[in-house]
């Protein structure tokens, strides 16, 4: 017997599964965890702008005198793979915040700031109400197994539906039509083969970008999806999607995970406990390694850095990136 939750969610932002046929699996529940999460057109949609990431967490980061996770090195010397090593050096974020990115307070006694632009600003745009104007989001997630398969990235043994449609400001109109679902091989990150369910992500817990807070999830789900803008195929990236606790204020800006769980008076929405994260990470499979790529633990490609392609128009007249540098 399945045990399905189903949230009723506010999104800020086919059948997949890892793989057709698992031969071996590693970790099975007795009994899959479904989550079911659903928002209706007409609903709060927020587009989030590139900006600095205010106030970072003395828990996660440390101080000027003692810095924590600060040196991407560190975790690029964790893996041997070619590919991963590039990928970390080129988006740091991923695993940490560099010290020299960060900025401190006039006693230089507490990290204010990391002032590179990217998604965990506080620079967000409500999208029009109306039914045709924002966006809706439906999706099952399916945990099947505890822990990453080791067959590498493309063994997930977890299963995913995903129907998404959402604009932004500009009004283009965008799909994410998922591919398979992945296990990023990223040190320190385990994604449960594809989907977590009733866990914590992100902060201190080393799975996903420290950059946001310790929460508590719901459900998430890693992969690689198409993205279409206004109905052109504009390329593959990695996706990422979870339905957490609230950990955006009332003012929309990024709690740290000192200020977690929110009060409802902090809230957004104030009777709402829970909202849907959806993400396009700067991730491309790109370089076809049918038969070196499995020997290496990547899968049949390797994934590379790559700006995922909006059409919305930021103010400096350039469109919007998502380079997660």
């Amino acid at each position: 017997m399945k045990r399905t939750t189903l949230i009723t969610t506010t999104l800020s932002a086919a059948i997949i599964g890892g793989c057709a046929s698992q031969p071996d699996i590693t970790g099975a529940l007795d009994e899959p965890e479904v989550v079911a999460v659903k928002q209706d057109p007409g609903k709060l949609v927020y587009w989030v702008k590139p900006g600095p990431r205010i106030n970072l967490s003395e828990e996660v980061f440390g101080t000027p005198d003692n810095p924590k996770r600060g040196d991407v090195e560190a975790y690029v010397e964790k893996t041997d793979l070619g590919p991963i090593k590039q990928l970390l050096r080129d988006m740091p974020a991923l695993v940490s915040a560099p010290e020299e990115a960060r900025e401190t307070n006039e006693a230089g006694t507490r990290y204010t700031a990391f002032n590179q632009p990217g998604p965990f600003g506080n620079n967000a745009q409500p999208l029009p109400m109306a039914e045709g104007s924002n966006g809706y989001l439906e999706a099952r997630m399916v945990n099947n197994v505890e822990v990453d398969q080791p067959a590498g990235p493309f063994s997930a043994a977890d299963e995913l539906e995903l129907e998404t449609e959402f604009h932004d400001p500009d009004g283009n109109h965008y799909r994410i039509d998922m591919q398979t679902l992945v296990q990023p091989p990223i040190p320190g990150y385990d994604t449960g083969g594809g989907v977590v369910v009733d866990t914590e992500l992100h902060g201190t817990t080393g799975i996903g970008t420290p950059l946001m807070p310790r929460e508590y999830t719901h459900g998430a789900f890693w992969g690689f999806g198409d993205l279409y803008v206004n109905g052109e195929k504009q390329g593959t990236w990695m996706t990422h999607l979870m339905t957490t606790e609230i950990v955006r204020k009332n003012d929309y800006s990024l709690a740290i995970d000192e200020e977690l769980p929110l009060p409802a008076e902090k809230r957004p929405i104030s009777s709402q406990p829970h909202h849907t994260h959806l993400i396009m990470l700067p991730v491309e499979p790109y370089k076809p390694m049918p038969v070196l790529g499995p020997l290496l633990g990547l899968g049949p490609t390797a994934p590379r850095h790559a700006p995922v392609e909006t059409a919305y128009e930021l103010p400096n007249g350039e469109t919007q990136p998502s380079s997660g540098k």
